[in-house]
């Protein structure tokens, strides 16, 4: 069974994608790697995340992405 969580990432990404937003804003938006939004907007992903909700890491050298 799905986590409600899971579940209502999903939708908003599937959202986001009719409205016509483009994948890496809506990476951006939730917090979530762009291949996670490239499979669940109907798009095929590149190179695979660690985990189905990876977040975007930092900058190594004290920044952000």
């Amino acid at each position: 069974m799905a986590n409600i969580k899971q579940v209502n990432v999903i939708e908003r990404i599937q959202q986001f994608f009719r409205q016509g937003v483009s994948q890496r804003r809506i990476a951006r938006e939730l917090g979530v790697c762009r291949n996670i939004v490239a499979r669940y907007a109907g798009k095929t992903p590149g190179a695979p995340c660690r985990g189905w909700l990876s977040f975007r890491p930092s900058d190594p050298r004290g920044g952000s992405v």
